[in-house]
């Protein structure tokens, strides 16, 4: 991994705001894209968690995640550990950063939500399962580190 190590904190703290208020209905998409702080000078996190959030809303018209937009139960849990994630001071260490599609990173969103099930050919279901084996704790790349920052935020509501 390249140069990851400029974590600014206080701009890791109003992403991580972000993402609690859009996941609990407090504010919509179009303010979440236009709050969302930009990665600076390599916190490459930040980039990488906007992305891949990008994909459970629209940004063609304005909502909430309610309704037809409302989150499902491992969706809901991802935005959790994004939050918690960036109320850390780790680095981000997975090589993928850009989880638009079109591209090979729907195997590691079915992953990081628990999903895997929805794709039909079993031997891509498998392929993914092997190739994302830790997805289901991104961002965090080991599970004790995400253990550890639920230890440290456990005054927070976090439930992962």
């Amino acid at each position: 991994m390249e140069d990851n190590i400029n974590i600014d904190r206080v701009v890791r703290a109003k992403a991580a705001k972000l993402v609690d208020a859009f996941r609990e209905g407090a504010i919509a998409n179009f303010e979440f894209e236009d709050e969302w702080p930009q990665g600076g000078k390599r916190d490459l996190a930040l980039d990488a968690i906007e992305s891949a959030l990008w994909n459970f809303y629209s940004d063609a018209t304005s909502h909430r995640l309610e309704g037809r937009y409302a989150l499902s139960e491992g969706a809901d849990a991802l935005f959790r550990r994004c939050a918690l994630f960036l109320r850390t001071s780790s680095p981000y260490e997975w090589d993928e950063t850009n989880f638009a599609p079109p591209g090979n990173l729907i195997g590691l969103l079915n992953a990081a939500t628990g999903e895997f099930e929805r794709e039909q050919n079993p031997l891509l279901r498998d392929l993914h399962k092997r190739r994302w084996a830790e997805a289901d704790i991104w961002p965090f790349r080991r599970r004790a580190d995400l253990d550890r920052a639920i230890a440290e935020q456990q005054g927070l509501d976090v439930e992962l």
